[in-house]
């Protein structure tokens, strides 16, 4: 019952928001120059308040399937989504408020080494099992910001509101259940000076997450010798691991988060260009459940600093150009200990680092009747690394993917039209990785040999998506569907060289229909 309150509570906030709206956001979110022009607004108050339109909104309702093998080793070989959401942009006197919720269940099929509620962001703590099994994941999302003019054309403030609240349950021994919420404050304050805008934006966020594993057979969680892929493991890294009872075993996480972001907008010759400059820290604790409020052991710390830039240029609807560049810098210290079997570290065992830059280019004719054509191209490196000092373990890799894309719009009377079609491949530049063989485990072969082989293959992809919008279903507002297909192959069999080593498949196939009304 709390939860449907929190639902309708949601709702409500974010059709508040995007209630009253001038008609115009089927144009604003079909083009895709408008459409980055709103996800940007959402970023913070400097955006937010640049943003020349005043009231857009959208509602939605969209199922998600996916399935294949081409994935990696910690991911489902099927993957279905069902999703409920609205957000929108309202102007009300000083204020300017954007408002998002989405309401999503999940059911996830044939998930390995994992036992946690959401994707392990390459976290070194956890619990898994070799085992796969049914996943069954519901997720509410909410984020709220409001901006208020202080001195028009001069000084501006406001601040944003980001929850989430998810539970996670599996149907297969080991059974995990998982409870996980996170809340992020973002106040901020700008500074426009004729065609400049500057803003500061600090961050400051907390959260927690609860495991507890039960096991409904005790066959499976005393038999280890007949049923090895049962056993509960305790992951501190990307191979040390160390086995638990499995029965009542509990994690808790706590989750500390800050930064800063700088914002910068600017207007001449007919583009505008936007630029966010932003860093972000994030410390999570993992321990058991405390014998008391005076005394905590912690099993180890994880911290992960993230940097970002992204730049925006366009001039109207015609050119857009993007650059988008991230760095994160993960290190753990191990502290976990079981006397006398196991000493306490009391170091660092895992590092994690990853780099990315991308840069798209993307132009709209200038044509005003009839089908109107459009093309781009995207540009993506890549590079990651993982390292386990304790086991020895080591896999990273490097690849680039480009992207060349065409489309079409069409609008006559008040239907609107717009087909989309992508085409890219995946080029590895270089894999390595290392086991010592004495090192070797049930989850060397699984997950670290199959991820090594994954980030190796040469894949290419077609991504195909369709809108169709109309004022025919309802006369007061439009309606829309959008269908979107995405064929993901890597050719031939990707055949392991490490003998009993696991390979992923060569294909996979994502697919969303989603039907929207444009507020």
């Amino acid at each position: 019952m709390k939860k449907f309150y929190l639902l309708i509570t949601c709702q409500l906030l974010s059709a508040g928001v995007i209630a009253q709206s001038d008609g115009a956001s089927d144009s604003l979110l079909t083009y895709r120059a408008t459409a980055l022009q709103f996800r940007q607004a959402a970023q913070g108050v400097t955006l937010l308040q640049h943003y020349a339109s005043g009231n857009v909104g959208i509602v939605s309702l969209q199922g998600t399937a996916a399935s294949g093998g081409y994935r990696l080793a910690q991911e489902p070989q099927q993957h279905r989504v069902a999703s409920f959401g609205s957000e929108g942009i309202k102007e009300a006197g000083r204020f300017k408020l954007y408002g998002q919720f989405t309401y999503s269940r999940t059911w996830d099929d044939s998930l390995a080494w994992m036992l946690s509620g959401i994707a392990a962001d390459n976290r070194p703590y956890y619990f898994a099992a070799g085992k796969a099994g049914k996943y069954d994941r519901q997720s509410y999302q909410m984020k709220g910001l409001a901006a208020y003019t202080l001195r028009p054309d001069k000084w501006y403030a406001g601040a944003g509101v980001s929850y989430r609240y998810q539970t996670a349950f599996r149907s297969v021994d080991p059974r995990p259940s998982v409870r996980q919420f996170s809340l992020a404050v973002q106040p901020e304050i700008t500074w426009k000076n004729s065609r400049h805008w500057l803003g500061i934006q600090p961050m400051i966020g907390y959260g927690y997450e609860n495991t507890s594993v039960q096991y409904k057979n005790a066959q499976y969680q005393h038999n280890y010798d007949s049923y090895p892929e049962r056993r509960t493991w305790l992951m501190m890294g990307m191979g040390y691991m160390q086995p638990r009872s499995g029965q009542g075993e509990q994690m808790n996480i706590r989750i500390r988060k800050n930064g800063l972001t700088l914002f910068h907008q600017y207007h001449y010759a007919g583009w505008d260009f936007n630029t966010q400059a932003g860093w972000d820290r994030e410390k999570a604790v993992f321990s058991p459940p405390s014998e008391s409020s005076l005394k905590e052991t912690q099993w180890g710390t994880y911290t992960l600093n993230c940097y970002q830039l992204h730049m925006l240029a366009q001039q109207g609807l015609r050119h857009s150009i993007q650059l988008h560049a991230v760095l994160r810098n993960g290190e753990d210290f191990n502290s976990y200990a079981v006397p006398p079997l196991v000493q306490a570290l009391n170091a660092s065992n895992y590092r994690y680092r990853y780099r990315q830059v991308a840069a798209e280019y993307s132009r709209l004719s200038a044509r005003e009747n009839g089908w109107v054509p459009g093309w781009g191209g995207s540009l993506q490196w890549q590079q990651e690394e993982k390292q386990d000092f304790i086991t020895a373990h080591q896999l990273s890799y490097s690849r680039l993917t480009p992207v060349l894309f065409g489309e079409l719009h069409r609008d006559r009377h008040g239907d609107r039209f717009h087909t989309r079609l992508a085409a890219g491949v995946q080029l590895p530049l270089s894999t390595s990785v290392h086991v010592l063989p004495t090192q070797m485990t049930a989850f060397s072969r699984e997950v670290v040999y199959r991820d090594y082989y994954y980030y190796g293959a040469t894949a290419v992809s077609l991504d195909w998506q369709a809108t169709y919008i109309t004022r025919r279903v309802l006369h007061t507002l439009p309606a829309g569907i959008t269908l979107r297909v995405k064929y993901t192959q890597a050719p031939g069999n990707i055949q392991p060289s490490e003998p009993l080593a696991t390979a992923p498949g060569n294909s996979y196939l994502w697919s969303s229909l989603a039907f929207n009304l444009y507020l």
